[in-house]
């Protein structure tokens, strides 16, 4: 983490030939929570990876990662250590990308970011290529053929491709989840829809998984 030390700055020489004086500036805070740096200095990373990949991806959700709460900023951090814990084949800028755009989004519609990260990693181990033989696609594993209208409406993914975008493919699953949340009034009823049955093992799966987020967060303190 970048720290906040007082700069230098030298003024012009002045008329008379007097020495140069030296006036105090602050230097502007860091953009992210310390957990930030943290976690990207355990992955062997730095901001300027972030910087790569927003300028990469202008309409990625890192690039809003500074504007989230720190409560929020410290939630990235740690599920994007999660999603490399759990699937090593995912790379750094997915991880993240995905990271973000699950808090990202859960904030959005108002929905457990902790229960959203948990049922991507039951559906997909965070793989955002991923697709079933029932047409289930991305990191969220959405039903494209039963969703596909909604989601062009709204402008999350026009064409079927879209769907494995690691971002557009978050989005998609949080938002259903959402509707569904809305629709139904418990988890264990938007699970079920979300499933497309009943859902008791599936419950109780994501609730494992949500123990083990904690139990991760706990061990890297963010």
């Amino acid at each position: 983490m970048t720290e906040n030390k007082t700069a230098v700055v030298y003024t012009e020489q002045t008329e008379t030939g007097e020495s140069p004086k030296e006036t105090p500036q602050e230097k502007s805070p860091a953009p992210f929570d310390k957990s930030i740096y943290a976690a990207l200095k355990h992955q062997g990373l730095t901001e300027q990876h972030i910087g790569v990949w927003q300028e990469e991806h202008p309409l990625s959700t890192l690039n809003k990662l500074g504007t989230l709460a720190p409560a929020k900023q410290k939630k990235v951090a740690n599920v994007a250590a999660f999603i490399r814990k759990v699937n090593p084949k995912i790379s750094a800028k997915t991880a993240w990308r995905e990271a973000c755009a699950l808090v990202f989004y859960s904030v959005k519609y108002n929905v457990s970011s902790d229960l959203v990260v948990s049922i991507a990693k039951a559906e997909s181990r965070f793989n955002p290529s991923a697709q079933s033989k029932a047409g289930a696609l991305g990191v969220m594993q959405v039903m494209w053929k039963v969703h596909n209208g909604m989601l062009r409406a709204k402008g999350i993914a026009p064409t079927r491709d879209h769907m494995f975008d690691p971002e557009r493919g978050v989005e998609a699953g949080v938002l259903i989840l959402s509707r569904y949340m809305s629709a139904y009034g418990t988890v264990q009823k938007a699970l079920n829809r979300y499933y497309g049955g009943i859902a008791h093992n599936y419950l109780k799966k994501v609730n494992n998984n949500m123990a083990m987020l904690q139990r991760h967060s706990d061990k890297t303190g963010y």
